[in-house]
């Protein structure tokens, strides 16, 4: 096994990095799980682990400028062709976009340390046009810190594996509710506020 993750170790985890986001994988093995594990593998000694830093970091960027120029190019047309079926409505295309111009830089930094959320900002904020200088100076930051933070955990923490990707996961899977109830208790509240204004 580590004979084969030494030969083919780094495409897979370049490609997987890749497809999160652009292919919105996230949903179903999010990459905090490969760069924990990439790091313990370079503190094996199977994989370098400025090398894996580089592949995770680079991989990130691709992934989340696929799907910020699909969003862009594609998106919007889609859901308003679409959305009825979704029960997605122009209010709700309104006020994504007043978010993203307001709170764009951070969401699209702060989303990156959150599994799940991570797979559909970029493609959200593509959709909302947001300013393509603005999504890349804070994507790159934010996939940087994101690649060599989670490495270097893997690579310093081997031993203990099984305990930090848990913890990891029970953290990203809390925040990512969280901030769903969050965005869901903000859009009935307004609804209400707006209710009784009528």
């Amino acid at each position: 096994m580590l004979d084969f993750l030494a030969q083919f170790g780094y495409p897979i985890l370049f490609l997987l990095n890749i497809l999160e986001t652009a292919f919105v994988l996230g949903f179903v093995l999010p990459a905090d799980v490969l760069l924990l594990a990439s790091g313990f593998l370079s503190h094996l000694g199977v994989f370098d682990l400025k090398i894996s830093i580089l592949i995770s970091f680079v991989g990130a960027v691709i992934g989340d400028n696929i799907a910020y120029h699909t969003g862009r190019k594609y998106g919007r047309k889609l859901l308003k062709k679409n959305g009825r079926f979704f029960g997605i409505k122009k209010k709700h295309f309104d006020y994504t976009k007043q978010f993203f111009r307001n709170h764009g830089n951070k969401s699209v930094f702060v989303a990156r340390f959150i599994a799940y959320i991570r797979s559909f900002v970029p493609l959200l904020a593509g959709i909302n046009r947001m300013k393509y200088r603005s999504f890349l100076l804070y994507q790159i930051s934010g996939a940087l810190f994101w690649s060599v933070s989670l490495n270097l955990t893997g690579f310093y923490f081997g031993k203990h594996w099984n305990l930090i990707h848990n913890k990891i996961k029970l953290i990203g899977e809390t925040t990512a509710v969280f901030i769903v109830i969050i965005f869901v208790a903000i859009y009935f509240y307004r609804n209400w506020q707006k209710g009784r204004q009528k």
